[in-house]
């Protein structure tokens, strides 16, 4: 059994504002980020796009750049205040968010994703390192299943905000909306925060060379990258193609979807993240192996209960399999952001955060891509039932991940130090 320490300096009046700011910044990224996928084929469209196009932009050039942008911006989070650092990421994205609704062809609409990805490639690793400051080891998979039930509301919020406003005023009218609530938020980051306090102070990270050769030593770790590329291929491919499957093949209009899949997207998410919390904490009280025990066993259930989402033939069944997919889903990613930060030392849990984040985001560019590139493929011969079959596909990786998932257990009892204070030896040991 682990021993839980109690951070430092965490007020529990800071840590609970901190926590609600964090969880509003979760819910307004991931709108930024999901509206674009109702609104791609009114985009297509306008702008004459192919399918392999669209999928670039919610995969490729929102998710590479992501990616590539993480680890500078994560390593700046490590040595300064936090609460400016975040506040600027946020106004950083939302005007490109606005600029999204600008664009003309294809290459603005690029730049301006990419533009979105860098503001919030420089959030998620600055949160995760606040969460692992403010929470101890034992309360942390509730938090971050708190977080990403804050996502699951930003996924299924995009959707529905994306299907009803555009239904309404177009397509360009969602993006310029969504610049409001971005430079408001910024502004309470900026100025509510408390200037000073404990949990804000810098601290002195080592090298990034000799902070990525630790984490490369950790064999948990290792296993935890290949998850998350893997299963963030598989989920972020249905993630970014869903809502067209059901506009194509159930000829729903665009405001339906975005009402019944957002609830249906929430409601899964928000279950498997509120049961994950509760039940991960627990379990790896006991024993750290159920982290990824828990993992793997939830994954491994994604891929039946999505099939059966892709090729219900009636409307209301795929649904239901879909939040039974979202369910399932809703176990990976809490648990992964639990366990890259119980990995390593405090100095260095952004970066780590970042670091799995690249791979992250290379999933996720690589799901819609994917799935993108085989729906052009496959229509000729199957015409709008194309995607079903495409979706189906990306599942394999799925697969992958829950395997890989399993076999991991093996090494995490002997490196997962979640106090965050002797991860450092305990990788240099390896």
């Amino acid at each position: 059994m682990t021993t839980q320490v109690e951070p430092p300096g965490a007020r529990s009046g800071t840590r609970n504002y901190v926590l609600f700011l964090l969880l509003m910044l979760t819910i307004l990224s991931f709108v930024d980020r999901q509206v674009l996928t109702i609104l791609l084929d009114p985009i297509k469209h306008e702008l004459a796009l192919t399918d392999t196009q669209l999928g670039a932009l919610t995969g490729v050039f929102f998710s590479l750049f992501y990616a590539a942008a993480g680890l500078p911006l994560a390593r700046l989070a490590d040595g300064r205040e936090k609460r400016s650092f975040i506040a600027a990421c946020i106004a950083g994205w939302s005007i490109a968010t606005v600029f999204t609704g600008l664009a003309m062809n294809f290459v603005q609409l690029a730049i301006s994703r990419t533009l979105v990805a860098v503001g919030e490639a420089g959030c998620a690793p600055a949160t995760a390192s606040l969460i692992g400051d403010l929470f101890p080891p034992n309360r942390r998979a509730r938090v971050f299943s708190a977080m990403s039930a804050a996502s699951a509301v930003g996924l299924g919020g995009g959707i529905f905000l994306g299907g009803s406003l555009s239904e309404h005023f177009g397509w360009r009218s969602v993006f310029l909306f969504l610049g409001i609530p971005g430079a408001a938020l910024a502004l309470l980051f900026l100025f509510t925060l408390p200037r000073g306090d404990a949990l804000m102070v810098k601290v002195k990270p080592p090298p990034m060379l000799e902070t990525m050769k630790s984490f490369w030593r950790i064999r948990c770790y290792r296993v935890g990258i290949i998850v998350t590329l893997t299963a963030g291929t598989g989920a972020y491919g249905m993630l970014g193609w869903m809502a067209t499957l059901l506009i194509r093949t159930h000829h729903l209009p665009r405001s339906q979807v975005g009402l019944y899949l957002g609830i249906s997207m929430v409601t899964g998410l928000l279950i498997g993240n509120a049961v994950c919390g509760q039940v991960t904490d627990r379990l790896a009280a006991r024993d750290s192996r159920w982290l990824l025990r828990v993992m793997g066993f939830s994954l491994f259930g994604v891929i039946p209960l999505a099939l059966c989402a892709f090729f219900a033939k009636d409307v209301t069944v795929s649904l239901v399999a879909f939040c039974l997919t979202m369910i399932s889903l809703g176990f990976w990613s809490p648990i992964m952001s639990t366990m890259v930060i119980g990995l390593v030392p405090r100095e260095t849990r952004a970066v780590s955060a970042s670091f799995n984040g690249i791979f992250q985001s290379l999933g996720a560019a690589s799901g819609p891509l994917v799935v993108g590139f085989l729906t052009d493929r496959l229509t000729p011969a199957l015409g709008a039932d194309a995607i079903r079959y495409s979706l189906a596909l990306s599942m394999i990786f799925t697969g992958i991940g829950a395997t890989t998932a399993l076999i991991g257990t093996r090494f995490i009892q002997a490196e997962y130090r979640p106090n965050g204070t002797d991860g450092g030896e305990a990788a240099a040991a390896i």
